[in-house]
């Protein structure tokens, strides 16, 4: 083989050897070559590893955040967490975005299909909240010191009218299922729902001793099916049908 024609192998070798870099064999194609596209995965490491580190901040000091310690936790400069986030209230509202997005994830979007009616389908996900808020350590934290700060009571806000809006549909659904009356406002009746379990939770959860799981998705359950009664009588829907006993004559 000539000199020439060496040469041209070699550097069509040179030419193929991007390919089987580890982002093509993981299946990640980005026009401009594997290092940006390194670069952009350090960025999404050091981005993730800030907001442990922020997550890890608020945990142990009770919803305070400075930028220095959670710098020193992920162990970037300071200068590297205004890089991925404008500000500190941009960093901590994406910690507590992440929180709404799992309850959202794991308990108010979650279908449980086959369950049964509404009252069975609402009071397994009663059943999930509780959990869901017993077993995520920032939930106290969200509902207590941090919800004093403006910018998580406007995160919360609109996580809160979402949950309603959820809620709402579901109740629509049923009452279209003949499952509830459709004299009930659904709006109204959602957001006693999720009023009462967001302000129920934080109660349970500030206490130095918990109550028992079961006890608080009993209270929780009791006030979700007064807040579709039929009527002011505070009975479940499902059995508005029932004849008054022992009506005094």
């Amino acid at each position: 083989m000539s000199g020439s024609g060496k040469t041209a192998d070699r550097r069509q070798g040179r030419d193929r050897q991007p390919a089987r870099t580890e982002g093509a064999r993981a299946g990640i194609h980005r026009p401009g070559g594997g290092r940006r596209r390194g670069s952009n995965l350090r960025g999404d490491r050091t981005r993730r590893r800030l907001l442990q580190a922020a997550r890890d901040e608020l945990l142990a000091r009770s919803g305070h955040l400075e930028v220095g310690s959670v710098s020193r936790r992920a162990k970037v400069a300071p200068s590297v967490l205004y890089h991925h986030f404008d500000s500190k209230a941009g960093l901590v509202g994406e910690v507590v975005g992440a929180f709404y997005q799992r309850l959202h994830t794991e308990v108010l979007d979650h279908d449980p299909g086959a369950v049964g009616d509404w009252f069975a389908r609402e009071r397994e996900r009663a059943r999930r909240g509780v959990r869901f808020h017993y077993g995520e350590p920032l939930a106290p934290v969200v509902y207590g010191p941090l919800s004093r700060d403006p910018g998580v009571a406007s995160i919360e806000g609109r996580a809160i009218t979402a949950a309603i809006d959820r809620t709402g549909h579901e109740i629509e659904r049923a009452q279209r299922a003949g499952e509830l009356p459709r004299g009930v406002d659904s709006a109204l009746a959602a957001a006693a729902i999720f009023g009462a379990m967001r302000q129920l939770l934080a109660e349970a959860m500030s206490r130095a001793r918990r109550p028992r799981e079961a006890l608080v998705v009993e209270r929780l359950w009791l006030v979700s099916a007064a807040a579709v009664a039929q009527s002011g009588d505070g009975k479940p829907a499902r059995r508005s049908r029932a004849k008054p006993r022992g009506r005094a004559r």
